[in-house]
């Protein structure tokens, strides 16, 4: 989904947990793409550290530097959870003080054994505790880290974008459209990532059990032109 160049100037993501191996590969392939990425933490320290990494991995071109989880979602476009879902309570609380109405907040949590307290999926417990005029996408969970951080290499993956607001669904569509070889595919309601974050941990078994760590899903009967279309 081609955006004018002006355009992806003007976005703004802060990736929180951008440290870790998926919040890495992201806040990295944005970064290559020409978006302005801001590395969120709880610790200013290794946020700046893993900004660093990234410039220098790709030739200090990029925007983008490291804040504290807080401050990093002040002023962005859409700010991506990527931390582990026993996190979620306390860092939710942190950035609500800075968290725009406008901004997307996408959650890429996966809950793996944890107790989700009555909740379908992680996303519907990010959902509970955001303010309900902030939309709430998931996305991303599917991507493989290892993929991602091989920033020579497209992607070569789908990701299943859930929500239900449209709008906010589309900008994080347009978001993954900037990582080369990713294709986001509208998976419906957030009530369906309950299926997405169980099938990340299938795929986290399939890793375990072929000793690999690049295991990815792609949705085929689709060609990338209807796809595409789906979010015009």
């Amino acid at each position: 989904m081609a955006v004018a160049a002006a355009e992806v100037l003007r976005l703004k993501v802060a990736v929180l947990g951008g440290t870790g191996g998926l919040g890495f590969g992201l806040a990295a392939r944005l970064a290559l793409a020409g978006v302005e990425v801001v590395v969120g933490s709880r610790a200013r320290e290794r946020a700046e550290n893993a900004a660093g990494e990234i410039s220098r991995l790709i030739g200090g071109k990029a925007v983008i530097r490291g804040l504290e989880n807080s401050e990093a979602v002040r002023d962005c476009d859409i700010a991506v959870l990527s931390v582990p879902f026993e996190g979620v309570d306390t860092i939710i609380e942190s950035i609500l003080p800075n968290l725009s109405s406008n901004t997307v907040v996408v959650s890429c949590v996966v809950p793996l054994k944890a107790d989700l307290r009555g909740y379908g999926s992680a996303a519907e417990l990010v959902r509970d505790r955001i303010p309900s005029q902030t939309p709430v996408v998931a996305a991303f969970h599917t991507v493989s880290a290892e993929k991602l951080t091989k920033l020579n290499e497209p992607v070569g993956c789908d990701t299943i974008i859930l929500g239900d607001d449209r709008e906010a669904k589309k900008r994080v569509a347009e978001l993954a459209y900037k990582i080369d070889g990713l294709r986001p595919v509208d998976g419906g309601a957030l009530k369906n990532t309950r299926i997405v974050e169980q099938i990340t941990q299938l795929l986290i078994s399939i890793n375990k059990r072929y000793k690999i760590h690049d295991a990815a899903i792609r949705v085929v009967g689709i060609d990338d032109a209807r796809v595409f279309e789906s979010w015009r």
